[in-house]
C-alpha cells in the first residue's frame, strides 16, 4: 500500500457516503491533488523498513452532513488511528468487520446517527483502541465478553442506543477507563464490579441523592422492562464514586420471579425479537405467566418450549439463561437460525432434566459444566454443528436416559466412562466423526445407532474383522476388535475398521476378570463412577 493507495480509499468513501452533498461544500476534494490537503483528511509520516512515508493517520467529518454507509474498503487504511464520524444524522448501514484489521487504531468516533447492527466481533481486537464513542446511535445486541481485549480504552460512550444483556464482567480490566456512559440501554442482571479510575460516569437515566449505602441492596420499583437498566442487587459495594449518582437496583434476587422475569427478556431481546416470536408482552411488569412456551410454578421459571419456530428465532443464546435456577426443561429444537453456542454456564441449571438443541445451527462443543447436571435425562443435540469430543465427565450424568448428538460435528474416542450411564436407554452417535475404541456399552440400552451401517451377519463375526469402508472425517472408524460385551440394540450397527489390536493393548483388559458371557445387567462389580469434579477438562 502507499498513499495514493489511501488516497483512493479517502475517494471511494467520499462517493460512497454522499460527499457531494456535504457540508461545507467540497470543491477542495480534488482526486488530482494529494488528499492530505483535502478537509478532514490528516497524514503524518511513519517510519517503515527505515524510511519515512506518509499514510493518512485520521479522518474527522464530524456535524459535515455525511450519509450513505460506511465502506469495507476502509481496512485498506493500514495507518489510520482516528475516525471521527459524529453527527452525521443520515449515516446508516453497518460498522465494517474490516475496522477490526487497524490495529493502530486509537478512536473510534461513529455517533448520534442511524448506523445500526452489532459491534463487529473483530473490533475487540483494537489493543490500542482509548475511545469507542457510539452515543445516540442504533447498535444493539450486547458488549461481549471480549471487550477485555480494549486494555488501553479510556473512554467508552455508547449512552441512548439500543444494547441489552448483561454487562460484561471483563469491564473490571480495563484499568484505563476513565469514563463510562452507557445509560439508556436494556442492561440487565449484575452489574460487574468496575474499574476504579472511572472519574466520569452514567450508568442510568435516573440522579439520586441519596446515600448510595442506602440504594446498593433497595429494589426500586421498576417502571417498565423496556430501555431501562434493571441490575441485581445488590450492586458492588466498591462501587466506582463517580457512577454512585446513576446507579440503583430493581431485581432482588431473592424475588426470583422477577430475575426470572428480566432473564426472559433478555432472551427475547437476543433470539431476534421477531413479530412472530411466540407471544411475550414484556411491557407489562406483573409477569409471565401467559407468555407462550413458558410454563411456572410458584412464580418461577421451569419450563421454555420454543421447539418448531423455525424461521422466527435467530441469534443466540444469552449467558443470563444460567440464572434460571429452577428450569426443568429447555427444547429449542427444530430453530434453525438458532446459532452461537451454548452458554459455558449452563451446568447453572441444577434442576434440568430436558436439553433439546437439535436441528440448530449451534456450535462450538458441549460445555464442561453440563456434564454437571446430575438430574439431566435428556441431551438431543442431533443435527447440530456442534463438536469436539465428549468428556469423560459424562459418567457424572447419572440420570440420563438418551443421548442424541447424531449427525453432528463431534470426533475423537468415545469415553470408557459412558459404561457408567446404567439409565441410558437411547443412545444415537451415527455421523459423527469417532475414532478409537468403542468403550463397552451399559446393557439398558434398548434403542441404539452406533454408525449409519447396519449389517446382518453376526456381531461375533464382526468384532474383530475390519470393515473396508473407506475413512472419511465424518464417518466413525472404530478400532478392532470392538467391545466382548454389546447391548443388543447396538450390535447391527456396530464395524470397526483397523487391524485387531491384542487384548492386553485394549481398554476392556480392565475387564478382563469379570464375566462378559453374559455380561452382567450394570456395573456393579467395577469401580463407582466417579463424581464430575475428579475429572479435569482436556483442551
Amino acid at each position: 500500500m502507499s498513499l495514493q493507495a489511501d488516497c483512493n480509499v479517502i475517494l471511494l468513501m467520499f462517493n460512497t457516503m454522499g460527499g457531494s452533498t456535504w457540508s461545507p461544500p467540497w470543491d477542495g476534494w480534488n482526486p488530482a491533488t494529494a488528499c492530505c490537503d483535502w478537509y478532514g483528511i490528516e497524514c503524518v509520516p511513519f517510519l517503515e523498513g527505515g524510511i519515512n512515508v506518509t499514510r493518512v493517520r485520521a479522518v474527522s467529518l464530524d456535524h459535515h452532513g455525511v450519509t450513505g454507509t460506511i465502506p469495507n474498503e476502509i481496512r485498506k487504511l493500514t495507518y489510520l488511528e482516528s475516525i471521527r464520524l459524529r453527527w452525521s444524522n443520515d449515516l446508516s448501514g453497518t460498522i465494517p468487520d474490516g475496522l477490526g484489521n487497524l490495529h493502530r487504531m486509537q478512536e473510534i468516533t461513529i455517533g448520534r446517527n442511524k448506523v445500526s447492527g452489532t459491534i463487529p466481533f473483530s473490533l475487540y481486537n483494537l489493543k490500542t483502541l482509548k475511545q469507542a464513542y457510539f452515543k445516540q446511535s442504533k447498535l444493539s445486541g450486547t458488549l461481549s465478553e471480549a471487550i477485555g481485549g480494549w486494555s488501553q480504552l479510556e473512554v467508552l460512550n455508547i449512552k441512548e442506543a439500543n444494547f441489552e444483556g448483561t454487562l460484561p464482567t471483563a469491564l473490571s480490566t480495563l484499568h484505563h477507563l476513565s469514563v463510562l456512559d452507557i445509560e439508556d440501554n436494556a442492561w440487565r442482571g449484575n452489574l460487574p464490579q468496575l474499574p476504579y479510575g472511572i472519574t466520569k460516569c452514567e450508568l442510568t437515566d435516573r440522579r439520586h441523592g441519596t446515600p448510595f449505602a442506602d440504594r446498593m441492596s433497595t429494589p426500586m420499583q421498576a417502571s417498565s422492562l423496556g430501555k431501562n437498566a434493571n441490575f441485581n442487587c445488590p450492586l458492588p459495594s466498591d462501587l466506582p464514586e463517580a457512577c454512585h449518582s446513576t446507579a440503583y437496583c430493581i431485581i432482588d434476587p431473592s424475588e426470583g420471579s422477577g430475575k426470572d422475569q428480566a432473564i426472559l427478556l433478555d432472551i427475547y431481546n437476543a433470539l431476534g425479537k421477531s413479530l412472530a416470536f411466540p407471544k411475550w408482552d414484556v411491557n407489562k411488569p406483573e409477569g409471565f405467566r401467559n407468555w407462550k412456551g413458558i410454563t411456572e410454578k410458584g412464580k418461577r421459571v421451569t419450563s421454555i418450549n420454543l421447539a418448531n419456530y423455525d424461521g422466527y428465532i435467530r441469534g443466540t443464546l444469552p449467558p443470563s439463561i444460567s440464572g434460571l435456577d429452577h428450569l426443568e426443561s429447555l427444547r429449542l429444537s427444530s430453530t434453525s437460525h438458532l446459532s452461537g453456542t451454548l452458554p459455558e454456564d449452563i451446568g447453572m441449571l441444577s434442576k434440568l432434566e430436558t436439553l433439546s438443541v437439535d436441528k440448530t445451527k449451534l456450535s462450538g462443543t458441549l460445555p464442561f459444566s453440563l456434564y454437571g447436571l446430575s438430574k439431566l435425562r435428556t441431551l438431543d443435540a442431533k443435527q447440530t454443528k456442534i463438536g469436539g469430543s465428549l468428556s469423560k465427565g459424562i459418567a457424572a450424568l447419572s440420570s440420563l436416559r438418551t443421548l442424541d448428538v447424531s449427525q453432528s460435528s463431534f470426533t475423537g474416542t468415545l469415553p470408557v466412562e459412558m459404561t457408567y450411564l446404567t439409565h441410558l436407554g437411547t443412545m444415537r452417535l451415527k455421523d459423527n466423526g469417532w475414532r478409537g475404541f468403542l468403550p463397552i456399552l451399559p446393557h439398558s440400552i434398548d434403542e441404539c445407532d452406533l454408525t449409519d451401517l447396519t449389517f446382518e451377519t453376526p456381531y461375533a463375526e464382526r468384532r474383530a474383522v475390519p470393515h473396508a469402508r473407506a475413512p472419511q472425517s465424518s464417518k466413525p472408524s472404530f478400532d478392532c476388535p470392538l467391545p466382548p460385551s454389546m447391548p443388543r440394540a447396538c450390535k447391527a450397527s456396530a464395524y470397526c475398521t483397523s487391524p485387531p489390536a491384542k487384548i492386553e493393548d485394549t481398554p476392556y483388559a480392565a475387564y478382563a476378570k469379570i464375566d462378559v458371557k453374559p455380561a452382567p445387567s450394570s456395573p456393579a462389580a467395577w469401580p463407582p463412577a466417579p463424581r464430575l469434579d475428579k475429572f479435569v477438562e482436556v483442551a
